[in-house]
C-alpha cells in the first residue's frame, strides 16, 4: 500500500475509488476554505491510500489524478512523497 499526501484539494469526507481511498486531513469545511483562500501556497488537505502495488500503475493513476483534481479545482493540485512506515 503506498500513501501520498495531497495538496490543494477541497474534500472533507473519506472517498473510496477502485484504486484506493482519500482521506481529509480535517472535516470542517470553514477550515478548509480558510486554507483554501491563498492562491500561492498548497495546503495538506487530504492523504491518499493506493491499493496498488504496482509502482508504474501508481505512478500514472497519480498523474491522471493530479490533472482531473487540478482541473475541477481550477488551481494546481499536488501530490507529495509517499509516506514511509513510521509516519501517518
Amino acid at each position: 500500500m503506498l500513501t501520498v499526501g495531497i495538496y490543494g484539494f477541497n474534500i472533507t469526507k473519506v472517498t473510496h475509488f477502485s484504486f484506493g481511498t482519500m482521506f481529509p486531513t480535517c472535516k470542517s469545511i470553514s477550515e478548509i476554505i480558510k486554507k483554501m483562500k491563498s492562491r500561492d501556497e498548497l495546503h495538506l488537505t487530504a492523504f491518499l491510500e493506493l491499493d496498488i502495488n504496482d509502482a508504474n500503475e501508481c505512478r500514472d493513476i497519480l498523474f491522471h489524478l493530479t490533472a482531473i483534481l487540478s482541473f475541477i479545482e481550477q488551481r494546481p493540485v499536488s501530490f507529495g512523497y509517499s509516506l514511509r512506515k513510521h509516519e501517518s
